[in-house]
């Protein structure tokens, strides 16, 4: 398996996704937060139950398309959540 991103003296770069293969276009989605930790497992944890509130704030996210296009959706503007109420 190879990794999708990796540090550089620039930040970090995110390797481009496989050619697609399947009936469904294939898309890799770039969600950025910054959050806290005593740890980086702590922080995935508490990022990942931020993801899951439904009452937080939609995210924004970055859409890298298989033909070399990155397009940015932020959530908020998009529409409304789904599911629940």
């Amino acid at each position: 398996m190879s990794k999708c991103c990796k540090k550089t003296n620039d930040g970090l770069l995110i390797t481009w996704l496989p050619k697609e293969s399947g009936p469904n276009k294939l898309f890799r989605v770039v969600y950025v937060i910054d959050v806290p930790g005593s740890n980086s497992l702590e922080a995935a944890k508490e990022a990942q139950r931020i993801m899951n509130d439904p009452d937080s704030m939609l995210p924004v996210l970055h859409m890298l398309l298989s033909d070399g296009q990155v397009e940015t959706i932020d959530l908020n503007i998009a529409g409304p959540r789904q599911g629940g109420d």
